[in-house]
């Protein structure tokens, strides 16, 4: 009898508790953003390496091409 009072409670506790409905949303938004974040960053690489290329040449003291 204790046993089952014991799981029949937490059962009642766990499907009240709505804070891990929360981190379970945003973790599923993380999953969905960051593939789509990375597959641009590595598209846009070499773009961006071009662009920010003669710049950096600025800062360390080359000649830019």
């Amino acid at each position: 009898m204790t046993a089952f009072y014991f799981m029949h409670s937490w059962l009642l506790r766990l499907t009240n508790d709505r804070r891990g409905i929360t981190a379970i949303e945003y973790a599923v938004l993380a999953l969905g953003i960051i593939p789509v974040v990375a597959l641009a960053a590595a598209a846009m690489g070499a773009s961006i390496s071009s662009l920010f290329g003669p710049v950096t040449h600025l800062f360390t003291g080359g000649v830019p091409h």
